[in-house]
């Protein structure tokens, strides 16, 4: 047995997702059937063993109390991982870099990186006055800015804790259980910079409905409630966070109230989002990369009845091109997200 950190392990997941993103980038664009063959092989081993890997890490360290419990004074620094699956990583990250000819980050190299993404996070918010100024947006006032920069440094610090991961595991595992209409996969877990979020929202289709007056901001999806307060402290929209596990609903609520943000900017409800009424929203913000097909294509059904012409949805996802309702009028390429250093957003328009 190996001993490993909670980071140690955090970095080894990564590792894997750059291998996994390699060989499917690969696959895409390889023409030669058999070395496409010996690719989806590959990738097929790696997403298997990020599975299995993930797995062992709850057992590991997100393990204490009852499904419903949380008891954050069980979680533990460290464990004991088998050295035969840290072997079996080794040989496919190995061959990732072979089959592929890409870098497969280093330990060293993830944390330094990560440390990077968060002093441009915040190099970003002590800049947001000049990128609002470059297309003639009312600036953010002292306040605001000093609570953006609170915010974005507590949600990092969060997103690291341990204690944190085991809430939201227990609340995973709570809600996708045998009784629940929806798998674990729509419920991971995952990030958007403030970087990545003010490159998106100064794209013209946003600058348009934005100085159209009178506009809101529902986000599905909402999570511990990045997305919701961005908008909120910068354009100073009446915003809405819909989240369905509670204990992500009670993690951005509870910053609400220490950043003393009012709920009529900033309000967060803990609901399934197919049961929330969008008829007056005026941007929709979809945080559908992990959603299943069919979760997805409720969401869907219920935009094409509900939104109004006019409304724009951004997505993490192009699947709304494929609805006769909306129309795509910008796509936002390589932003980094916690998941993935090149995603894209899809702007659409409900027609």
């Amino acid at each position: 047995m190996v001993l490993l950190t909670w980071e140690e392990c955090g970095c080894l997941l990564k590792q894997l997702q750059t291998a996994a993103y390699a060989v499917y980038n690969e696959v895409r664009q390889d023409s030669l059937s058999d070395r496409k063959l010996r690719l989806r092989s590959l990738l097929l081993r790696i997403l298997a063993c990020l599975r299995e890997f993930r797995q062992t890490i709850n057992i590991t360290f997100l393990q204490g109390g009852s499904e419903n419990t949380f008891q954050p004074e069980l979680c533990r620094s460290e464990g004991e991982f088998d050295k035969h699956q840290l072997e079996r990583i080794r040989k496919l990250l190995a061959a990732t870099k072979i089959h592929t000819q890409s870098t497969i980050p280093t330990m060293k190299h993830i944390q330094q990186n990560c440390s990077k993404n968060y002093q441009d996070e915040l190099a970003a918010v002590a800049q947001v006055n000049e990128v609002l100024a470059r297309h003639n947006l009312p600036l953010v006032d002292n306040k605001n800015k000093k609570s953006l920069q609170v915010l974005v440094t507590k949600l990092r610090q969060k997103e690291q804790q341990l204690v944190f991961h085991q809430g939201l595991s227990k609340a995973q595992q709570h809600f996708s259980g045998s009784n629940s209409l929806y798998s674990v996969d729509n419920f991971a877990y995952g990030s958007t910079p403030f970087t990545t979020w003010l490159n998106v929202f100064t794209q013209q289709a946003v600058l348009d409905k934005l100085a159209s007056g009178q506009v809101n901001l529902t986000v599905f999806g909402a999570s511990i409630g990045s997305l919701v307060f961005f908008a909120g402290l910068v354009f100073g929209l009446r915003s809405v966070g819909v989240e369905i596990l509670e204990f992500l609903h009670d993690v951005a609520e509870q910053f609400r109230l220490n950043l003393q943000i009012s709920k009529e900017k900033c309000c967060f409800k803990c609901a399934d989002m197919v049961t929330v009424s969008v008829h007056d929203v005026s941007i929709l913000l979809l945080t559908s990369q992990c959603w299943d097909e069919a979760l997805y294509a409720q969401v869907q059904t219920k935009l094409e009845l509900e939104l109004q012409s006019g409304t724009l949805v951004i997505d993490y996802k192009n699947a709304l091109q494929k609805s006769p309702h909306f129309r795509l009028v910008r796509e936002v390429h390589n932003q980094r997200v916690s998941w993935n250093s090149s995603q894209s957003f899809f702007i659409f328009e409900r027609k």
